[in-house]
């Protein structure tokens, strides 16, 4: 990426920080965050375009952007916008297996039912991983609770470089679209 990789992680958290909105976020936490390594489980229960399936995530891809919504958050609200990511599934079907997000919902007890249900009725055509038993947060304590920080950009070490919520922000979809192409170099097109 760059040279001064403490210079760019400052200018992606000072950029990420006026762009989301995040004035009231700790600098430390984010600080922190930044540059750790995340642990993808072995989550297989998935939906796909509606469909119960069982399928592996993969870790193939040289980078990949983990949008993460745990118990704290309405999944059946975050399951009827989701439509708002097919930008970044057409960028992740153009790059054919470089970059993949990894759509990870760990529902609050009782409710995996509901959201198999919200799944169904606003099918997506990308795997929605179910992680009913917490393992994501288990395998990664460091994640921040700031919901917020709950869509980040993994690189091929899957150590954070980028966090943010790119959906109606096209700035910050501009930064992790840049960084993509820089991690992939000539790959990315």
């Amino acid at each position: 990426m760059s040279k001064d990789p403490i210079l760019l992680s400052i200018l992606l958290l000072s950029v990420i920080l006026i762009s989301c909105g995040c004035g009231g976020m700790s600098w430390q936490v984010l600080s922190d965050f930044m540059g750790s390594k995340v642990i993808i489980p072995d989550i297989e229960t998935a939906v796909f375009d509606g469909r119960d399936t069982i399928m592996p995530i993969t870790g193939a891809e040289q980078v990949r952007m983990v949008i993460f919504y745990d118990s704290t958050v309405c999944s059946s609200c975050k399951v009827s916008q989701i439509w708002n990511w097919e930008k970044v599934i057409t960028t992740s079907k153009a790059l054919r297996g470089k970059f993949a997000p990894v759509f990870i919902f760990s529902p609050g007890e009782g409710n995996v039912a509901q959201l198999k249900v919200s799944l169904r009725t606003y099918p997506f055509e990308w795997p929605v991983f179910i992680d009913s038993t917490g393992e994501f947060v288990k395998q990664n304590p460091h994640i921040p609770a700031d919901n917020r920080l709950h869509t980040f950009l993994l690189d091929g070490n899957d150590e954070v470089i980028l966090v943010g919520d790119p959906t109606g922000n096209e700035k910050l979809w501009e930064l992790y679209k840049t960084t993509i192409k820089e991690i992939l170099g000539d790959d990315g097109q």
